[in-house]
């Protein structure tokens, strides 16, 4: 039997994070999870005065120090692609007596905010959104606030962990009242850290209240618990029969709304051993063994999705090795995600050649035949290449490594919309987004930290090739490149203004753009499917056989006006002068560079963005890279 241990709770590490500055004392976490989401929270409370709460390693213990007075941060703060993060900011900001504006990638601008942002109103929140109604960037100024009544259509963990923040922040009380459970993760630690809260069924829902803090909070010392979605990937290929003997997952979260997925096991006829050890923070912890079992297809009710709504997908693996058909009920909130997930978990099951069907308000599986096929990839959370097969046991159901099947080549001069547009192809498309211009930042950032940066912004000489042997690579992760340096994930820390004039600057260097291509071409070699890569010679050096090469252009003045937007500056008649020349001698130099200039592929498609929609750019280059696949 094979003993493990996986990563702390992500759920718990972004509380953790964002209550311990609030404490009055000194706390201690151990365990917290290393990820670009738990991140997000980490440096957003540093921006909001929680200087003790220092970048960390996965595992790495952690001291912080309260109570903090939340302040005004100098920038945006910048949730990556954090839901949780940008969603509990809200509260947390909207009833302190500080004031920011939120904001996260193209995915998370995307998902909705409103069922935030109106209860927050209602309470006398002041936000703003900056563009689309019920989306980021959203400007959130503190104040203090009336009692929180608020009753949900959907139970949401969010929602009600948001609404208790600003409650805990404006010291008002908080009612909430859910038509189901949802995860009580925030009421919890509340509770070990001295708040009174209450949960208590309500109808056919549940009500939870905060009474209006009258004490300061009580620091907490707890190591995370390990994290249970981590865990259900483990779980379901032992009950399968892929872990020999079974499995044995030691330190893991036994929370009763995490942990629905133990239950359907349970049903379908596992055999499986629970037992909880010891409390952290308010968190049942324990060890769960689970053992090759035959499997029966069951119905699974709307009531038991909450608590296993992130174990669909590998459910999903599960039932389809299972006798008869699975019916899971109530999973529409997957459709909300960071991506729609019931739809790329239904292409995913399609392929290798499972009968599913996606129903109303239904996903139906049942068990698998043999075909074999390939992966689709819908965003983050969607399973990994290699692991449906492993699952199913289908070693057969991808082709050895060679290479991707389709390359698509997006080049074009700054502001041309190059890297928002090639994310949301590649996720339309189910291909791998390499982002070449985080790896230039890596660079960047080695020189920075090492102090080599002269005033210009460029490097010396002298140090490059030394800049050149630095350990910068790439990792995939939920369908693009993170970059990483000396071992250690980067995400926000790359996207100073320090960083990105120095990224320019070192990027014109021959030795630097040779380390940079080699790690693309390392990552689209070990890729499947299709790759989508963008920058300024990715057509014309880096993959000169690429499929479909695009060169995006737009008039100077209109790039300009975007640049300006994306730095949340003043978009007048003036600074739009200014930028566009500053665009046009950039372009007059990247062109006539030695080290890959900046040209357009003889071969390459032209699309000027000038007057086209985002939607628009996307829709005309994923119909170009379907013709290459056969299915446009």
């Amino acid at each position: 039997m094979i003993t493990i241990r996986v990563p702390g709770d992500k759920s718990i590490c972004h509380r953790a994070l964002m209550l311990a500055p609030l404490a009055d004392g000194s706390s201690r976490i151990r365990g917290l999870a290393r990820g670009a989401d738990v991140g997000a929270t980490g440096a957003a409370m540093r921006a909001l005065g929680a200087s003790s709460i220092e970048p960390f390693e996965a595992g790495d213990p952690i001291e912080v120090n309260g109570p903090v007075q939340l302040r005004s941060p100098e920038s945006v703060i910048y949730c990556g692609n954090s839901g949780t993060t940008a969603r509990l900011m809200m509260g947390l900001i909207a009833g302190s007596s500080a004031g920011a504006t939120l904001d996260g990638d193209e995915s998370l601008r995307r998902r909705p905010m409103a069922r935030v942002v109106e209860p927050l109103r209602r309470a006398g929140a002041l936000a703003r959104e900056v563009g689309e109604p019920g989306h980021l960037p959203i400007e959130i100024e503190g104040r203090a606030l009336s009692p929180i009544e608020h009753e949900g259509e959907v139970a949401s963990a969010q929602v009600k962990s948001a609404l208790l923040l600003a409650g805990l922040m404006s010291r008002v009380p908080v009612t909430v009242v859910e038509p189901g459970a949802s995860r009580d993760h925030t009421e919890r630690m509340l509770r070990a850290m001295g708040a009174h809260v209450e949960a208590e069924p309500f109808g056919e829902g549940m009500r939870v209240s905060l009474q209006a803090l009258a004490d300061p909070l009580k620091p907490i010392d707890m190591a995370v618990p390990g994290d249970f979605s981590s865990a259900a990937f483990w779980l379901g290929l032992a009950v399968l029969g892929g872990c020999g003997g079974g499995v044995r997952v030691e330190g893991v979260g036994l929370n009763p709304s995490r942990a629905g997925f133990l239950r359907v096991l349970e049903a379908m006829g596992a055999s499986l051993d629970a037992v909880t050890t010891h409390d952290e923070a308010g968190e049942p912890v324990g060890d769960v063994v689970a053992r090759p079992s035959v499997m029966q297809g069951i119905e699974i009710p709307p009531e038991w999705v909450p608590s296993l709504i992130d174990e669909i997908p590998i459910l999903a693996c599960v039932a389809s090795r299972a006798a008869g058909t699975t019916v899971i009920r109530g999973a529409q909130e997957l459709r909300v995600k960071e991506s729609d997930r019931i739809a790329a978990l239904h292409a995913n099951l399609v392929a290798l050649g499972i009968s599913s069907r996606e129903l109303a308000d239904r996903h139906g599986v049942r068990r698998a035949g043999r075909r074999a096929g390939q992966h689709h990839r819908g965003g983050r959370h969607v399973l990994r290449p290699g692991l449906l097969p492993r699952f199913l046991g289908r070693a057969d159901a991808y082709r050895p490594s060679g290479g991707p099947t389709v390359i698509v080549a997006i080049d074009g001069p700054a502001g041309s919309g190059k890297t928002t547009t090639a994310r949301e192809v590649a996720r339309r498309l189910g291909f791998l987004h390499l982002d070449s211009g985080a790896l230039y930042r890596a660079f960047a950032l080695a020189a920075c930290e090492r102090g080599w940066v002269d005033p210009t912004g460029d490097v010396p000489r002298e140090r490059i090739a030394e800049l050149a042997a630095a350990n910068v690579d790439g990792e995939v992760v939920h369908g693009t490149i993170v970059a990483v340096l000396a071992g250690r994930r980067l995400a926000e820390e790359i996207r100073t203004a320090e960083v990105t004039a120095c990224a320019s600057k070192v990027s014109v260097h021959p030795e630097i753009r040779d380390q940079v291509n080699a790690v693309l071409r390392h990552l689209a070699a070990l890729h499947p499917t299709g790759i989508v890569c963008e920058g300024r010679d990715m057509g014309t050096v880096v993959f000169p056989e690429a499929e479909l090469k695009v060169f995006m252009d737009a008039q100077p003045e209109e790039r300009a006006r975007r640049r300006l937007l994306q730095r949340g500056a003043d978009v007048s008649p003036e600074s739009v002068s200014d930028e566009s020349a500053r665009l046009v001698a950039r372009d007059t130099h990247d062109s006539q560079r030695e080290a890959s200039p900046l040209r357009q592929a003889e071969d390459a498609m032209v699309v000027d963005t000038t007057s086209l929609s985002f939607e628009e750019q996307v829709t005309q280059i994923v119909g170009a890279a379907r013709r290459f696949l056969g299915s446009g």
